[in-house]
């Protein structure tokens, strides 16, 4: 054998030695973390002890993720994981084996079950540790206690004054106010005149220019008093949680360039009396009394404070619970198993048993001892973890998009030893990719939003300039890109789409023609077109500019005598009301639903109705055990229109659509197709739809995603389906050069027979 063949036979074997202990060493690395991260979710989700609902689980995991990285062998992962879940969950047992079940109700079971009550998770969809703008989701310990928040958003005081004395006159309302310094809301001073035949008089509440200094000051502001005012009316109030003082509240009216005051009783708070004929108490959640200290003059001054929230025992969502003495035993990797209870005896508050472990060393530990940056291993692990956790118990779609989301766990912890704190938001891009979601978003304050002045389209398999809103530019609508940044346009979109998460074809389409654009604040991006290298300047924030460009695209039309055009992006239902003596005359009408409805005019489907519809198509899952298993039930719903008139119906009505529409758009769509209500023109819609649902993860991530099932009127699939057209369109080349709306056109061509 030659020297050189030797030598690398050599290297060869010594790579390879050492490629394989990396492998051993991660494997077992790997399997730690599998290991951690499903009983973090269990623990999280399903176990009611009192320690564990007051934890912060976001840099538990973070925490968690460390200790367990550390672990040799099976026997140190049991024991890792007993001494970290300990505090927590004093009942959940690590073991090599599954251990007997007397065993295990001893460690949980009081000597005197008297007065103790059941303790369990009931999810409908998934309410902890979410955003859930909707408040629609819910997560529940039952009969354990549950903050409750008495408030309505706002709260405050307000009098009256009669305006006929001021008919025609400017008045001014003044007053002196500060915000207690722990606020996180806001304080107002506010002002109404009531117009005797119900039309708008003035109005100000401040909104635009909210109280927030923590020190006395100043403020007013005028308006006039109309011919047909008939009452005033004026106050403050406090919006958010924390407190307001106000003070000198007075009312002047001008006349001959002088300001004269108007009475206003108990102006100055030194009645303590605020619930009587002078002032009224409006919205809830505040208590308002008077307050001796906090004046700026007199007796005392007006408080309006926030209603610290009540905690009561928390009720059942729905009839199903664990029994009494159900466990969770499951073997999370080998040798390491899971012994936990999904119920617990509990007492005034406190689960038993309780934990004879401080939390404080632990609290401690997360403090101080984690990483707190995306720079670290274990931060972008744990994170990972938690939003994969999150899926796994509450996903509604794994079975429509047939996702392996144990395998996506192993690929992305895998893959996150490989990265760094740059590219942590693309790991969770990458994960969450592959649930298929449209409604799925992953936001950091790494995101970016700036895009050059240009859209872009593929039209039949050309990637094709579809605007130029910068006229200075060496482009013209139809130009086809050839290269972007030195690339293939399809080698840079393969590596925009792998980020996005789409149920469709057409979704990750229309989402990967945004986000090949965006990129940071006046960044450059290089491209050519027939040959020539053009940069182009990321200077506007691309769905600001999207809206502005909406401001020049028409409501509605008349496109012919007899035809009318419904844009039902941009057109409220108040418009269309208008409309409608013009839409009886009509003999066609066309709605364009290629975005998302506005002003809920999906009140038009019910003059298009010609039954009730009482369909149930969405549905929100009842769970009391991980891993989605056995679903206590499910909760259905659907809009139970009926029909309004005057009757649309029998007219020739022609919808157009594509994949932008999603969610709100496809609810609409799907009345649309199930009553057979008009012919669809375009594409198929983008095939997601369901509330959402969102959560935050440590260092500023937010991700969003579908929280609940929507399938079709007839019960059949819906997601990554969507509504399909009756009449198929594609956007060519000449079209798109030509400037023409190809759908528009189809549509009206179809009015028109």
């Amino acid at each position: 054998m030659n020297f050189r063949l030797k030598s690398l036979c050599l290297a060869f074997a010594f790579a390879f030695s050492i490629t394989s202990n990396l492998s051993a060493q991660s494997e077992r690395e790997i399997d730690n973390l599998k290991a951690f991260a499903k009983a973090y979710g269990y623990v999280k989700y399903f176990h009611p002890s009192t320690e564990a609902a007051e934890l912060d689980w976001g840099w538990f995991a973070v925490y968690g993720a460390q200790e367990v990285l550390q672990c040799q062998n099976s026997d140190e992962l049991n024991k890792t994981l007993n001494r970290i879940f300990k505090s927590i969950a004093p009942t959940v047992v690590f073991s090599a084996d599954l251990l007997p079940k007397n065993q295990l109700m001893s460690l949980q079971t009081p000597e005197n079950k008297k007065d103790y009550l059941n303790t369990y998770w009931q999810h409908y969809g998934v309410g902890k540790d979410m955003v859930n703008p909707s408040k629609l989701y819910k997560s529940v310990r039952v009969n354990a206690p549950q903050e409750v928040e008495n408030s309505v958003g706002f709260g405050g005081i307000g009098t009256q004054i009669d305006a006929k004395p001021y008919l025609g006159k400017r008045i001014r309302l003044s007053g002196k106010a500060k915000l207690a310094s722990e606020s996180k809301g806001s304080g107002h001073l506010w002002m109404r005149v009531d117009n005797a035949d119900k039309s708008p008089g003035f109005f100000n509440n401040m909104e635009d220019s909210p109280i927030r200094n923590a020190r006395w000051a100043s403020y007013s502001f005028e308006g006039e008093v109309g011919e047909k005012a008939k009452m005033i009316y004026l106050g403050g109030f406090l919006k958010g949680q924390g407190a307001l003082f106000v003070d000198e509240l007075e009312l002047a009216y001008e006349e001959n360039g002088a300001w004269h005051p108007i009475e206003v009783k108990n102006g100055n708070f030194e009645n303590s009396n605020l619930s009587g004929t002078d002032w009224a108490t409006m919205g809830g959640g505040v208590e308002i009394k008077t307050n001796s200290e906090e004046k700026t003059q007199g007796a005392s001054g007006l408080e309006i404070r926030f209603k610290d929230p009540e905690y009561l025992p928390a009720k059942a969502l729905f009839d199903t619970s664990p029994a009494a003495d159900e466990f969770w035993i499951k073997e999370l990797s080998s040798e390491t198993w899971i012994n936990m209870p999904l119920s617990l005896y509990s007492k005034d508050g406190q689960t038993f048993p309780k934990s004879q472990m401080s939390m404080d060393q632990l609290i401690d530990s997360l403090e101080t001892n984690t990483p707190t940056t995306a720079e670290a291993l274990e931060f972008r692990i744990g994170n990972l973890i938690n939003a994969w956790n999150v899926f796994q118990h509450f996903y509604p779609y794994f079975e429509e998009t047939g996702v392996d989301w144990e395998a996506a766990l192993e690929e992305s912890l895998l893959a996150s030893f490989q990265s760094n704190e740059p590219g942590h938001l693309n790991e969770l891009k990458l994960l969450t990719a592959k649930l298929k979601d449209n409604h799925v978003s992953v936001f950091s304050m790494q995101s970016l939003f700036f895009a050059p002045p240009i859209r872009w389209e593929w039209i039949k398999k050309q990637l094709l300039i579809t605007q130029v809103l910068d006229p200075t530019l060496n482009l013209k609508v139809g130009d086809q890109v050839e290269e972007i940044e030195g690339q293939s346009p399809e080698a840079y979109f393969a590596k925009i789409e792998a980020g996005i998460s789409a149920a469709s074809n057409g979704w990750l389409s229309y989402r990967a023609g945004i986000e090949s654009l965006l990129g940071l604040q006046n960044s450059t991006m290089n491209i050519q077109v027939e040959g020539e290298s053009i940069a182009l300047t990321r200077d506007a924030n691309y769905y600001q500019k999207q809206n502005e460009l909406k401001a020049f695209q028409p409501k509605y039309r008349i496109i012919e005598e007899d035809i009318i055009y419904l844009n039902l992006d941009l057109v409220p239902m108040d418009t269309i009301n208008l409309l409608m003596p013009q839409l009886e005359k009509s003999r066609a009408i066309i709605a364009d639903l290629r975005g998302y409805p506005t002003g809920g005019n999906h009140q038009l489907i019910q003059h298009l109705l010609s039954k009730p519809d009482k369909d149930k198509w969405m549905e929100v899952a009842q769970l009391i055990y991980p891993d989605q298993e056995e679903p206590a039930g499910f909760t259905e719903s659907g809009w139970d229109l009926s029909p309004t008139k005057p009757y649309l119906g029998a007219k020739k009505i022609i919808f157009i659509t594509d994949a932008q529409a999603v969610s709100y758009a496809e609810s609409y769509m799907g009345f649309i197709e199930a009553h057979d209500l008009a012919t669809i023109v375009g594409q198929p819609t983008s095939g997601t739809n369901g509330n959402i649902n969102q959560f935050d993860l440590p260092g500023g991530y937010r991700i969003t995603f579908t929280g609940m099932r929507v399938v079709k009127h007839d019960g059949s699939k819906f997601h990554g389906v969507g509504i399909l057209p009756d009449v198929y369109v594609e956007k060519t080349t000449e079209g798109v050069k030509a400037g023409t709306d190809e759908f528009l056109e189809m549509a009206i061509k179809l009015a028109k027979q």
